[in-house]
Formats: structure tokens, C-alpha cells, sequence
């Protein structure tokens, strides 16, 4: 990871002139920044206000990042979270090749928990239905859109109980 954070602090400094924050998605795959933590690490590195990540539960299970990697966070350095859940497969699979995700609720990924912690830390930002598949672009439309906001639904439902 060495020279990241000058790397970032220059698209950082980019983005600042045109108004803009910069979110970096950790990959669960990834060799470096691989889980919440780490990519923490990293945009505390480049210390630039409009630096901040993403949380994708998919990358948040892969990458084995944990609950508590959510302390001393503020909502404000969350600028997206991508929601979906991993097929019941050996993690070797759910890895390579990138397609293995389905509807929140419908996999492995015990979600609540991340959705409990992301509403304790206060954020009410943007959260984006993200489902690498490509069996659903074979699916009409209409109905995955249906499916999808029935399944986020799901997860709203287990938060208010």
C-alpha cells in the first residue's frame, strides 16, 4: 500500500476542484484493501475531507470485515452503501468469478448486523441494490426490480423489529 495515500490525495485534490468526493470501494478479492478497515486506513492516509468509501456487504463478507471495524466511524465518511447477499457457495466460488451475488436475503450473509451498525453510527445516505448476476439480465426487468425492493424491504423489516 505504500504511495496509495499520495495517489489518492492527488484525485482527492482533482475531484476538490470541481466540488466532488471520492469514494473507494474496497474489494473483497483484493490483495491490499481487501476490508473496511484497511480501506479506512487508507483514505485516513490521504487525510482530504471529500475522501470517504463505500460499503458494499457483498465486499464486506469476502473481504472478512468485521462489526467492529465500524468503531469511531461517522456516518459522514459513508458516502454509499451497496446491499446485496452471497449464493450459498465455497468461498473459492463466491470469489472468481465475479457473479456469485443474489437479493438481500436470499444468500449466506447475515445483513442485520451491518444494517444495525450502519444505523447505530446515524447514516441515512444512499443505498444502492448491487447484484453482479448474469442470470438476472436474462430476467425480465420489471420483475427484478420488483424482487429487489421486496428484498430490501426485508431488510428494513428486520430493523424495525
Amino acid at each position: 500500500m505504500r504511495g496509495a495515500p499520495e495517489r489518492f490525495r492527488q484525485v482527492y485534490r482533482v475531484a476538490a476542484d470541481f466540488n466532488m468526493r471520492i469514494a473507494l470501494e474496497f474489494p473483497g478479492i483484493a490483495a491490499e484493501v481487501k476490508d473496511l478497515r484497511s480501506a479506512r486506513e487508507l483514505v485516513a492516509a490521504a487525510a482530504c475531507p471529500n475522501g470517504g468509501w463505500i460499503v458494499d456487504t457483498f465486499h464486506f463478507f469476502l473481504g472478512s470485515s468485521s462489526l467492529a471495524d465500524f468503531e469511531e466511524m461517522t456516518p459522514q465518511e459513508i458516502f454509499l452503501v451497496h446491499v446485496s447477499d452471497a449464493m450459498n457457495l465455497p468461498m473459492e466460488r463466491l470469489r472468481i468469478p465475479h457473479d456469485h451475488r443474489t437479493f438481500p436475503g436470499d444468500g449466506i450473509i447475515d445483513l442485520a448486523p451491518i444494517f444495525e451498525q450502519l444505523e447505530r453510527l446515524g447514516y441515512d445516505g444512499a443505498i444502492s441494490l448491487e447484484i453482479w448476476n448474469s442470470e438476472l439480465h436474462k430476467s425480465d426487468p420489471a420483475e427484478v426490480v420488483k424482487k429487489g425492493c421486496e428484498s430490501l424491504r426485508r431488510i428494513e423489516s428486520l430493523l424495525n423489529n
